[in-house]
């Protein structure tokens, strides 16, 4: 006795033997499992919708891009000199080119970089202040798939550092023990911190440390040791952004004197810095 066996769909049996070709699977529709286009068989070399699929290689446009940013900064971080920043592409048959560009300007990745991950070097001095968007496009090795460009990523650009307008004490003459205030006026959006370092010569003597701060007028202090020497102490302030940019002001000196002791009768001045309580 002769079975007669269905006869089998056409399309079902090619895309069977085909797949075998590939080392490919058929699903239960007849159709052919694929990820990208270089997981189809060369009758069916387009994946789309997940499934091989008649048409020119490449024609479907199976690449994909994405700038991804500076390594352990934020997308929110300001960012100041050269950056290096990372873009992530893939393509199918290939990544025969890919670019960086920020308005007008274009940058080529690291001739180091490991694909699918990118390294391009970026002065962004070249670039203004503010917002600014990157994107990236990378042109696939077959020359029937579309070039593909990523979706902007803006990151903020600052080269700018703070701006001081004033440097004030609260007390020019000190004794021992007493201690030195300064109130700094300075400006930037993205301020970071204020703090000064006080010397007498060129002995480091300690740091000034912000204690308040009312709006753009930030006060700093320190606490002289009550055998503080004699003498004229010079006070640095340095401001920083977000950025990493920095601004220095020299504050108004300030002039530490010795205290005044009694011997028998007699009033005796002692140290290098005194003021003079005599009839000139």
């Amino acid at each position: 006795m002769i079975e007669t066996f269905p006869k089998l769909n056409a399309r079902l049996l090619a895309a069977a033997v085909l797949s075998l070709a590939a080392a490919c699977n058929v699903s239960a529709s007849g159709q052919i499992p694929c990820v990208d286009d270089s997981s189809c068989p060369a009758t069916y070399p387009v994946c789309k919708a997940g499934f091989c699929a008649e048409g020119a290689a490449g024609a479907n446009g199976n690449a994909s891009v994405a700038v991804l940013g500076v390594p352990g900064k934020n997308a929110t971080d300001p960012l100041r000199g050269t950056i290096q920043l990372q873009v992530v592409a893939k393509a199918s048959s290939g990544v025969k080119s890919i670019s960086l560009a920020a308005g007008t300007n274009t940058y080529a990745p690291a001739t180091d970089s490991a694909p699918p991950i990118y390294i391009f070097s970026v002065d962004t001095t070249k670039l203004a202040d503010g917002p600014a968007p990157f994107t990236a496009t990378v042109t696939p090795g077959d020359t029937t798939q579309q070039a593909k460009t990523s979706a902007a990523l803006s990151l903020t650009i600052d080269n700018t550092p703070p701006t001081f307008s004033s440097a004030t004490l609260t007390a020019a003459d000190l004794k021992p023990g007493a201690t030195i205030g300064v109130d700094v006026t300075v400006t930037d959006a993205a301020l970071a911190s204020v703090s000064g370092t006080v010397q007498l010569g060129s002995t480091p003597i300690g740091s000034l440390v912000e204690t308040s701060a009312s709006g753009t007028v930030h006060h700093l202090a320190l606490a002289l040791a009550p055998n503080a020497a004699a003498g004229t102490y010079t006070l640095s302030i340095t401001a920083v952004d977000k950025a990493g940019n920095t601004a220095t002001i020299a504050a108004p000196p300030v002039t530490v004197y010795a205290p005044f002791t009694l011997a028998g009768s007699a009033l005796l001045l002692a140290g290098a810095a005194t003021e003079s309580l005599l009839p000139a």
